[in-house]
């Protein structure tokens, strides 16, 4: 029986860390590099009304959930909040409200769509004025922090976004807006920050939402961020040749 070289070995070794991003989907940004996003405050804003069936709303679950995986989180790195919205706004959970990844994933896992209407600037303007506030987590507006907002709606709003999202965006809050089916396209425009072509997305169904995730995953992992790695150990290979990239060494020794 051939044994594999050292380098082999220390290849192996690497990927089989990064198996469970390779089980949730999740890609490695770069080779020889691993992630490490900045200070953010981000607050997820979801639409539940009653346009979005609970098998939907479950998808947009797995995307908030996918775009978590890729955070470091913690009181001193990434802190997520999310409001649900539908004719009326509940805060499901604050900024400061969740230490860990896995504490939010299950806070996650436990949201339930609220249904009835679709009211986009009420949820906005909630956004502003309590879920970014110092009394739920938030941090004082520096540099050094980004303060984001993704909001994912597949209506026409029945209230106005306009005024609204501009007070959001003056007060330093970056505005992504995704937009899913039969979207009014000129509400997610009214949202966004600029530039436009990189804060609006849009989405066919629900049933695809998950692709965005790595759109996001990349977004909150800056360059500068970036830590070197053993780049001579890992070779050029895409993301499902890398994963399987052991298996395979292990079954040609």
């Amino acid at each position: 029986m051939r044994l594999l070289s050292s380098a082999s070995l220390v290849t192996c070794g690497l990927l089989l860390q990064l198996q469970a991003l390779c089980t949730l989907g999740l890609a490695p940004h770069a080779r020889g590099q691993l992630c490490r996003t900045r200070p953010t405050d981000l607050v997820f804003v979801v639409d539940s009304s009653r346009s979005v069936r609970p098998v939907e709303f479950e998808k947009v679950k797995v995307f908030l959930s996918q775009v978590i995986e890729s955070l470091d989180v913690g009181p001193n790195a990434t802190q997520v909040g999310v409001v649900n919205y539908a004719s009326a706004v509940k805060q499901e959970f604050p900024l400061w409200a969740h230490g860990s990844k896995a504490s939010l994933l299950r806070a996650v896992r436990r949201i339930q769509p609220l249904s009835t209407g679709t009211m986009t600037g009420l949820a906005i303007q909630f956004a502003i004025t309590k879920a970014f506030s110092d009394t739920e987590g938030s941090r004082a507006r520096s540099p050094d922090i980004s303060k984001v907002a993704i909001v994912v709606t597949d209506g026409r709003p029945q209230d106005s976004v306009r005024d609204v999202s501009a007070r959001a965006r003056a007060s330093g809050i970056e505005l992504f807006a995704i937009g899913v089916g039969r979207v009014d396209k000129a509400t997610l425009r009214q949202i966004a920050s600029e530039p436009q072509e990189e804060h609006v997305d849009y989405v066919e169904s629900y049933s695809v939402i998950e692709k965005l995730s790595k759109k996001f995953q990349e977004a909150f992992c800056g360059q500068s961020e970036l830590l070197p790695g053993p780049e001579s150990a890992i070779p050029s290979l895409s993301p499902l040749s890398l994963c399987n990239y052991c298996s395979l060494s292990l079954l040609m020794a």
